[in-house]
């Protein structure tokens, strides 16, 4: 298991804290959510982000790949309207991301991956890996980070005490649960 400590403090000298997750304490932040105090709430997307930067870091990703992960990790929930299972929720979330300006609406390859990542988030593995309907070119790149993304949003499952490592797609996912419990305990 990796030390949360060392997490940290790599994250913080390579700069991951000071691009990505001052954007998670922006005023505004709490209102795009329903209910932003529920599980699906601002602590959840703060917890799921610094995952996020970490299995960039982790992972070797390069600048744009990791501002696609924040920015699904600070989105991917926006669009609920109830905090049960929903399929739904990542194709409302981008949408409404869309509609408050925080992400682009341009179609490019970068925003198509960023539409993918959180329109799929919520599905099985099987159905989320059709890419048709998206204009990507480099496939691989996407599945790539939905698994990533995937991986640190179920690492999060630590706060409904439901996490199965065997669902976790990477091996380095894997070692990272002690970080997952240690930020459970200290972003309240």
């Amino acid at each position: 298991m990796l030390d949360y400590r060392d997490i940290l403090d790599t994250l913080q000298s390579k700069g991951y804290l000071a691009t990505y997750y001052d954007r998670a304490f922006d005023d505004k932040f709490p209102s795009y959510f329903f209910s932003p105090n529920s599980i699906h709430g601002v602590l959840h997307a703060k917890r799921v982000l610094l995952l996020s930067l970490a299995l960039s870091y982790l992972n070797g990703l390069n600048k744009a790949d990791t501002g696609l992960l924040a920015k699904a990790s600070l989105y991917h929930d926006i669009g609920r309207t109830h905090d049960g299972v929903c399929s739904e929720h990542g194709r409302k979330s981008f949408q409404k991301a869309i509609g408050l300006g925080l992400i682009d609406n341009e179609v490019n390859e970068n925003n198509e991956v960023l539409r993918y990542v959180m329109v799929n988030h919520c599905l099985d593995d099987n159905l989320a890996e059709t890419l048709d309907e998206y204009f990507i070119d480099d496939r691989e790149r996407a599945v790539r980070l939905l698994k990533l993304f995937k991986d640190s949003d179920g690492l999060d499952r630590v706060r409904i005490n439901d996490l199965d490592v065997e669902y976790l797609r990477y091996p380095v996912s894997r070692e990272l649960v002690s970080f997952a419990e240690y930020l459970l305990r200290e972003i309240r």
